[in-house]
């Protein structure tokens, strides 16, 4: 069975080419289900290809009161800017393009390689109990090493890893952003943008963003950006 949905604000052809869809050879004996406002009934491509009288035989629904669509507050009122889309969309492409999802990968098996061997250096090494005053044979030692473990890995080597995972992410974002800009789009306003929409700190103390934020300051990376465009300025002259 085709249910195919349309749902608000129905922009562009998205409904024509909806209905497109569902009336073409391959669908046309498939039934299928449309939500959307009733003027759209009245529409050309609509009487052309559904309501012609010929092999489909369309029946209606509609709600006993006046359906009301309300638009959240600021969604009407801010606009489409295609070119910060494709900012964005550039930043993402990069990512994909210079294979950073290998690379979050490798590093992801890197972090479970010191979990599994630093476990493995905890249950292989007796004084680890013994240094509490138990004997190495004693019934719960695997317990007490299992707790030894947890506890300097979380508060040793976890702290450590972060640092250096959030090191690693930021130059991902980076390289990301200078592919955008290699595209000739200016991602500055669209991270202005998104930092605006998400109520971000644009310049953190950089001591908490160093541990904390795993993507760089808005700030450090409109720097970036406009320093690595003045240099592709550079080298086209």
């Amino acid at each position: 069975m085709l249910l195919p949905f349309a749902n608000p604000p129905y922009s562009q052809d998205n409904v024509e080419k909806l209905i497109r869809f569902c009336t073409s050879p391959q669908n046309r004996h498939k039934p299928f289900f449309l939500l959307m406002p009733n003027y759209f009934v009245k529409k050309n491509y609509y009487i052309e290809k559904v309501d012609n009288g010929q092999s489909l035989r369309p029946f209606y629904v509609a709600p006993r009161k006046r359906y009301r669509y309300r638009t959240p507050k600021g969604g009407r009122d801010q606009g489409h800017d295609c070119e910060k889309t494709l900012a964005v969309v550039g930043h993402e492409i990069g990512h994909s393009i210079l294979h950073h999802n290998w690379a979050l990968l490798l590093v992801t098996m890197g972090n479970l390689f010191v979990l599994f061997f630093s476990y493995g250096v905890f249950q292989s090494t007796p004084s680890i109990v013994t240094s509490f005053g138990f004997s190495e044979n004693e019934t719960g030692n695997a317990f007490l090493k299992i707790q030894c473990f947890m506890a300097v890995y979380g508060m040793a080597v976890m702290p450590i890893w972060n640092i250096l995972m959030n090191a690693f992410v930021r130059q991902l974002e980076f390289a990301a952003d200078r592919y955008a800009v290699r595209l000739g789009h200016d991602i500055s306003s669209s991270l202005l943008k998104i930092s605006i929409t998400n109520k971000a700190d644009f310049n953190p103390d950089w001591l908490h963003s160093w541990y904390h934020l795993s993507h760089p300051p808005l700030m450090e990376r409109m720097e970036a950006a406009k320093a690595y465009q003045a240099t592709l300025s550079k080298k086209q002259k």
